[in-house]
C-alpha cells in the first residue's frame, strides 16, 4: 500500500513499512543473510535495527537514514562502565558497539551504502522526535526505530516503561516525495499532519505508530502534530 502524508507544502508516500517484535519464541530476529564473521560479534540492538533495515531495501542512495532508540547500547554501555571500575581500562571494540549509531553505522557498511544518515535519542521523547525529524526532511527518508529488553532497574526510575520493553522491538518505514503519479492507485492512504494539533505532555508510544501504519487505528496525536488518515 502507497501512503500520503501531506504537512502544510510537503507530502510524502509511504513506501514500504516494516514491523518486528519479539516475544518469548523469538528473542532474536534471523540475521543469517550476515556473514557469520560480523554476525557474531553484533549487539541484539544492531540485529534488530539491521533486520529491520533489511526488510526495507533497496534504498536510493539519496535517501536521508534517521535511527532513533531511547535506551541504545545500553547492554554495551553497562558492561564498559564495569570494566572501567575493575580493570581500569575499556575494550577499544567494546567501545565501537556502544555508541548510538552502531546498528546504523554496521548496516551502511554491510550493505555499502554511502547515505547520510542521523540518529536520535531524546528519552520519552524519542519517537516523536524521530518522527519530526523524518517529516521535517527535504529528502526522502528511511527511519527506523528499535529497541532492546530494558532491565527491570531501568524500570525502577523510568515508570512510563511499558509491556512491550519487556522484548525487542522496533519498526521502519521508508518515506518517499517523488513517487510518479502512475505509481499512485486507488487504494492511496493519504494522511494529514496536522502540525496546528500537538500535545507537548504527549509521548507517542510504539504500539500507537504500529496501530497506526497497519490500519487499526485512523489517527494519532503525537507530541509535535496530529496524524490522520
Amino acid at each position: 500500500m502507497v501512503c500520503i502524508f501531506s504537512s502544510m507544502n510537503n507530502v510524502f508516500y509511504l513506501e514500504k513499512y516494516f514491523v518486528w517484535q519479539g516475544d518469548s519464541n523469538e528473542e532474536c530476529p534471523n540475521v543469517n543473510f550476515i556473514p557469520s564473521l560480523i554476525r557474531r560479534r553484533l549487539t541484539l540492538i544492531e540485529k534488530i535495527g539491521i533486520f529491520i533495515t533489511n526488510n526495507l531495501l533497496p534504498i536510493d542512495e539519496n535517501v536521508k537514514i534517521i535511527f532513533a532508540s531511547r535506551f541504545g547500547e545500553w547492554r554495551e554501555t553497562i558492561k564498559l562502565i564495569e570494566q572501567m571500575y575493575n580493570e581500569k581500562e575499556m575494550s577499544p571494540a567494546g567501545f565501537s558497539h556502544s555508541v548510538h549509531n552502531a546498528a546504523l553505522g554496521m548496516f551502511t557498511i554491510i550493505n555499502k551504502l554511502k547515505n547520510n544518515y542521523t540518529t536520535i535519542a531524546s528519552n520519552e521523547d524519542t519517537i516523536d522526535s524521530s518522527l519530526l525529524e523524518a517529516i521535517s526532511s527535504k529528502e526522502d527518508v528511511l527511519l527506523v526505530y528499535a529497541e532492546e529488553p530494558i532491565p527491570d532497574f531501568y524500570k525502577e526510575v523510568n515508570k512510563d516503561i511499558t509491556e512491550e520493553f519487556k522484548h525487542g522491538f522496533g519498526f521502519g518505514v521508508l518515506l518517499s516525495k517523488n513517487i510518479k503519479c502512475k505509481d499512485v492507485k486507488e487504494n492511496v492512504r493519504k494522511i494529514l499532519i496536522d502540525t496546528t494539533s500537538f500535545d507537548i505532555n504527549k509521548n507517542t508510544s510504539f504500539l500507537e505508530v504500529i496501530n497506526f501504519l497497519n490500519g487499526n487505528n485512523k489517527k494519532f496525536q503525537s507530541k509535535y502534530f496530529l496524524v490522520k488518515g
